[in-house]
């Protein structure tokens, strides 16, 4: 049975613990263009189990999507209550299109059994996600977040996409494991922090922008690495970073803030030469800035 608010046009108005109640009931749910009042808890759900370590899930078997919904209340998935840890277990795709979160989004220590689609959608307030599990694709292009966002050590299997968003707040995505991490694009009119992440393939960042020095530390790339006409008005932190496919930065420079010391690159022709290159050039074009002035 599949409780839809795509046939739906005579209520735009939808309870959020009416959404609950149709997964209790085993439903697919599909919302599109609603607005969803009340708080939005998926740590209600009464499939559930528990460990010995006071870890409770509670399980999601049907499909989940919501397109251009409006969320008035939080969304979470992740809670503590009576001294336990509750999380939701979505066992297929979790989809969020379009949406615009006017509240928190807590999905702490959540797993994902599909994709999760976060794309083209607005986070307004606080919004965590640390310590994820998805086993598929992470599609959050062209994301906006006004808050805080975070999704520190996650783990993602297949590829991350933050292709075209824009963060006005402090943005993290601290030590992801993932496939290929696609950033380009993005702009981070705050502190932004990538550092520890290990994709397995590349990590795009070409035509990035970065108005506080964003942190890249202790990065592990396995595939390429790309931040060609990106812009680093306060540097870039790449300490103790090891790259081991090729690095591509052309048309980038980087504030004389960078610190780029303990560098590793281990494919043959790979070097310092270029990144130091770099900063060099904008220490130059600084300096020639400061002169006319």
């Amino acid at each position: 049975m599949v409780s839809c608010g795509f046939a739906r046009k005579d209520n735009k108005m939808v309870d959020a613990d009416d959404i609950i109640k149709s997964l209790n009931k085993g439903e697919v749910v599909a919302y599109y263009d609603k607005i969803i009042s009340g708080d939005l808890d998926f740590t209600k759900l009464k499939d559930f189990s528990a460990d010995g370590n006071a870890l409770v899930s509670h399980y999601v078997s049907p499909e989940v999507t919501f397109v251009k919904c409006v969320f008035m209340g939080n969304v979470t998935a992740s809670s503590k209550k009576d001294g336990a840890t509750h999380s939701a277990v979505f066992q297929r795709k979790l989809s969020f299109r379009s949406c615009d979160f006017r509240a928190g989004f807590n999905f702490n220590r959540v797993i994902v059994g599909g994709d999760l689609i976060l794309a083209q959608s607005v986070f307004r307030g606080h919004s965590s996600a640390n310590f994820m599990t998805i086993n598929g694709a992470l599609q959050a292009w062209e994301i906006e977040t006004e808050d805080d966002f975070m999704m520190n050590n996650a783990l993602v299997y297949g590829n991350v996409s933050f292709l075209d968003g824009h963060s006005h707040k402090f943005f993290s995505i601290q030590a992801m494991r993932c496939e290929n991490l696609h950033l380009g694009n993005f702009v981070a009119d705050d502190a932004f922090d990538a550092s520890m992440s290990a994709p397995r393939g590349f990590f795009n960042a070409n035509y990035t922008s970065f108005s506080k020095q964003a942190q890249l530390n202790d990065l592990k790339i396995y595939g390429n690495f790309s931040a060609a006409n990106a812009k680093f008005d306060a540097g870039i932190n790449l300490h103790n970073s090891v790259f081991y496919g090729g690095f591509h930065i052309g048309g980038t420079t980087f504030a004389s803030e960078s610190d780029v010391a303990g560098v590793i690159f281990v494919l043959p022709g790979q070097s310092m030469a270029e990144l130091l290159s770099a900063i060099s050039v904008s220490d130059s074009k600084k300096s020639e800035n400061n002169t006319e002035q």
